[in-house]
């Protein structure tokens, strides 16, 4: 390749994963080579992936006095293979200087390592030295590819160029000294500079490291010394995300954004990126990309000055985990000037970076975040530099809580907004996350808070979704797969399309009957349910069940009970406690004691769930949320009445029309409106349970033993012994329903089977209706409510509409689920 020389110089950096084998070496290159045709461009490379852990894993085990032999022959036989493969795929190229300069260093590689093993020691100096030649073999093949495509390189030693100070391990570069190395190096002939990154060397020559993850502040320090157009760090993701896309699925590209934001996200979490990497670039203005090695069409995201503002409110979301909060609490500090300068004086001292400072305004404490392996070393720093306060009690003990993550909203926009902290702190609460310290920026584009590193995964999703709105999410645990759990199960999976296209993911992750159950946290295939629950190895148990949602701590999670138990019922709060919502048909719960009515509800308030209970009543007619809302606004009950039951509907609507009562009844099993044993319904016992929730819920203190219940059947009717030998006995009754429709008739009256509330008393069972009542027009299936309340007086307030069946009950759970989204959606307006 012909040289160019032109002063445009971009720099590209290209770490571990894309100079990870042969073939992602070959694609380097050719982002190298095109970019060449109109630049001059420096190429920084970091070590092949996996490298530097195995020289750190070798170091270790010599400081040990271990054999490492194992460990360096993987790494030999890594770059070997690289070798081996990219002569085979281009005969061409010439490696045989390039595997004598490799062989070189592997045998100065073995020879320190064996010497940390002789004396069991390592000191920095030579871990440093031991560290950079990842890089060094990285660079050394690189080179060799360069060389045989003609391209006119120049490959330079970084230990010649990148001067740094002596603080092994995380050392600070000489910007003026290697501003001057690489301006003489502008002036020579090259079209492709390459350079190794992560390290460099002292003034006296002894190798030194920038840090972990250090490549990126190689390149950017040679950006800045070449006054680059624009600097390139290429990986194996097409940029910086929303928020970390291995937690949040639906978290997005980042197309631009601005220095300060980038590096606050760096700062806190976002690994793509080195938290120093932009200092050098930032002072002059030089924007930086991060692009994809393996998709570079991509444009990636642009970093530079003045980036426009997000159309959210942020910019991403980081988390930051392996933290730990030293807290120096005490009465002593308050009004004493000095003590926050001795804490960070000794931290400092300890070489103990600080991430996260917050203080109380009564100066009472200070509470600091660093890496949890800084932790021991702080404790007893700041023990010895407060030694004498803590003997005299001005100052209590040292402490530290460890397991703890940090988790940051980052965005220029947020200086402008209001707010916008409570929609942080709604999101975090709102998935019962407890918030442990506080922190915000003076630059007001950051607040940062100290959560349970158990939580910080459920934190994320969550702060996403309420800022973001990419996707809110709905996982659904469920016990009862009868007749309504088996229809709620048809009906998400029909919806589960249209709702995601809604930006709604609705998932049923847990499935039970009374025997099996089973769980998958990316939600189970709803198209063979029945198949993977019958299949389960395991048996149904709630307690386990529930410790496997904590442990999975999903984010928007509902548990819905479709059964009957009286046990489960008793396990609500349980369930509350495990972080769900729940949702029922079932009137267990609701019609237990008063005490027990009420203790549910006060832990669904204090967990922060809720309480769904609107099939209890009326399957799928709006009742329950149409009697809260006129409590709620002050009106009164004065008097109620109504038909409750869709199946006693159906059968005295067919009873009216001349049909039979053993024949209405059996019509009413066919189309699923009875219970399974239609005594359930019959007995009136059902009914009374929904005039005790109703009544429970106009603010009545009272118990199911209050209600008056007849049944529908004479009272000197023997309804005992199995369900086979009641259905055999029903055609005794065909005829006293007989004469009970006739007398009505005579009459110019229909009967129906009602509940009521009148002059504060509750009952249920049969009344007798003028034709023209409203209630006498009820009948198949249908439900009707009339509420007599101070404002709808003397027009009742009525609900009417379909009350029985499968379908429609399975519809109202549905609905109560779906609020789950809308009241978690309602908190971040």
């Amino acid at each position: 390749m012909s040289t160019t020389f032109t002063d445009s110089i971009i720099i590209l950096k290209f770490g571990g994963t894309s100079v990870g084998d042969a073939k992602r070496i070959f694609a380097v290159a050719d982002i190298v080579a095109n970019s060449a045709i109109k630049n001059r461009v420096g190429v920084v490379v970091s070590a092949v992936s996996g490298v530097t852990n195995l020289l750190v894993s070798a170091m270790n085990e010599a400081k040990q006095g271990k054999e490492v032999n194992s460990f360096t022959d993987k790494i030999v036989k890594i770059h070997e293979l690289i070798i081996k493969d990219m002569a085979t795929s281009s005969p061409d190229l010439r490696f045989g200087e390039t595997r004598k300069i490799l062989r070189s260093r592997f045998e100065e590689l073995r020879d320190l390592l064996e010497g940390v093993r002789l004396i069991c020691e390592c000191s920095l100096s030579v871990s440093d030295r031991i560290l950079s030649y990842g890089e060094r073999f990285s660079a050394a093949i690189v080179n060799c590819i360069f060389e045989s495509m003609n391209i006119n390189c120049r490959y330079i030693q970084a230990e010649n160029y990148m001067i740094t100070d002596e603080n092994f391990g995380q050392a600070n570069p000489d910007f003026s000294k290697i501003s001057e190395n690489f301006q003489n190096l502008k002036n020579e002939s090259w079209d492709v500079l390459l350079c190794s990154g992560f390290y460099g060397a002292s003034e006296s020559g002894k190798i030194t490291t920038l840090g972990r993850g250090g490549s990126d502040y190689s390149a950017a320090i040679i950006a800045a010394a070449l006054d680059a157009q624009r600097l390139e760090i290429w990986s194996d993701v097409d940029g910086m995300y929303s928020a970390d896309p291995r937690i949040v699925p639906d978290s997005f590209l980042i197309s631009e954004m601005s220095y300060e934001e980038a590096m606050e996200m760096a700062f806190f979490g976002a690994k793509i990126l080195h938290p120093r990497t932009l200092v050098p670039v930032v002072e002059k203005q030089i924007p930086t990309a991060l692009r994809n090695t393996f998709n570079p069409s991509h444009a990636g995201t642009r970093i530079f000055n003045n980036a426009p503002e997000s159309e959210c409110v942020i910019r991403g979301i980081t988390t930051l985990d392996s933290i730990s909060l030293i807290n120096l609490t005490g009465p002593g500090m308050q009004g004493v000037a000095g003590i926050a300068a001795r804490m960070f004086g000794a931290l400092a001292r300890s070489q103990i970076s600080i991430i996260f400072i917050s203080q109380a305004s009564s100066e009472y404490a200070i509470s600091i975040c660093i890496s949890s392996s800084d932790a021991t070393n702080a404790e007893k720093s700041l023990t010895l530099e407060f030694k004498s306060e803590l003997e005299s009690k001005k100052i209590n003990k040292v402490e530290a809580q460890s397991n703890l993550a940090i988790i940051s909203i980052i965005g220029d926009k947020m200086r402008s907004k209001k707010g916008v902290a409570s929609i942080f702190f709604d999101s975090l609460a709102s998935t019962d996350v407890n918030i442990i310290a506080i922190a915000q920026g003076s630059s007001e584009r950051n607040i940062s808070v100290v959560i349970a590193n158990a939580n910080q995964k459920k934190a994320l999703k969550k702060t996403h979704e309420f800022f973001f709105r990419t996707r809110l999410n709905i996982d659904i645990f469920m016990v009862g797969t009868g007749s309504v759990g088996a229809k709620l199960i048809e009906q998400i999976k029909n919806q589960q399309k249209n709702l995601l296209n809604q930006k709604v993911d609705i998932r049923i992750c847990g499935l039970a009957n009374s025997k099996k159950m089973i769980f998958k946290n990316d939600g189970i295939d709803l198209s063979e349910w029945q198949k993977i629950l019958s299949g389960s190895q395991n048996s149904y148990n709630l307690s386990g069940l529930l410790e496997t949602i904590l442990k999975e701590r999903p984010i928007n999670a509902v548990f819905i009970d479709c059964t009957g138990s009286l046990e489960l019922a008793e396990r609500y709060p349980d369930i509350f406690d495990a972080g769900l919502h729940i949702s029922t048909p079932s009137k267990r719960a609701n019609t237990l004691s008063q005490e027990y009515y009420f203790a549910i509800r006060k832990k669904a308030n204090s967990t922060r769930r809720r309480f769904l209970y609107e099939t209890n009543v009326g399957a799928g007619l709006p009742v329950i949320e149409t009697i809260k809302n006129f409590v709620k606004s002050g009106d009164q009950l004065v008097q109620f009445e109504g038909i409750l039951s869709g199946s006693l509907s159906y059968i005295f609507g067919r009873l009216s029309e001349g049909k039979k009562f053993s024949e209405a009844l059996a019509e009413a099993r066919d189309k699923q409106f009875t219970e399974p044993d239609p005594r359930d319904d019959l007995c009136g016992l059902d009914v009374a349970r929904k005039l005790l929730i109703l009544a429970r819920e106009t603010g009545e203190h009272l118990e199911l033993s209050n209600i008056e219940v007849l049944p529908a059947w004479p009272i000197d009717f023997d309804a005992s012994g199995n369900l086979e030998s009641f259905m055999q006995k029903l055609p005794i009754l065909d005829k006293y329903f007989e004469l009970l429709i006739s007398d009505a008739a005579k009459l110019n009256q229909e009967v129906r089977y009602i509940a009521s509330i009148k002059n504060n008393k509750c009952k249920v069972g049969i009344e007798y209706f003028e034709t023209n009542h409203p209630l006498a027009q009820i009948k198949n299936g249908e439900n009707a409510l009339s509420f007599t309340t101070r404002r709808y007086s003397p027009t009742p307030l009525v609900i009417r509409g379909y009350g029985a069946g499968p379908d429609v009950t399975a519809a109202g759970i549905f609905a109560d689920i779906l609020q789950t989204v809308h009241w978690n959606m309602d908190l971040s307006q």
